[in-house]
């Protein structure tokens, strides 16, 4: 009986020591694997997640400025648009009826006339 026991302590050394073989053989590999993906995505050039989400943010408030100076951008050509209308219906009424212009040598005239 106690040489049961023994060879269940045994076993138990042996499973012991595979565990934490394992564990250690785990621990090992993701440390490599961490290392060389590392250097991979250094060679690549990327870029860090929260460089990623500052860009992400700066072109989001960006869109909305865009949008905000298209807005205003068409209601300042809808009044233009406009005005151009009412500055070309001035120009042909003018076109009909010239205004008289008066020279100096009319004036001078007419104020000695007067005397």
């Amino acid at each position: 009986m106690a040489h049961e026991n023994r060879l269940f302590d045994d076993l138990a050394r042996v499973a012991g020591g595979a565990v934490s073989l394992i564990s250690t053989v785990h621990k090992q590999i993701k440390s490599d694997v961490t290392s060389h993906l590392g250097d991979v995505a250094g060679k690549m050039d990327l870029a860090e997640r929260q460089e990623l989400d500052r860009l992400m943010a700066m072109v989001s408030k960006l869109r909305l400025e865009q949008e905000e100076i298209k807005k205003r951008l068409d209601a300042l050509e809808g009044k233009r648009s406009s005005s151009s209308k009412i500055s070309v219906k001035t120009k042909s009424a003018s076109k009909k009826a010239k205004p008289i212009t008066v020279s100096a040598k009319t004036k001078t005239a007419a104020k000695k006339k007067k005397k």
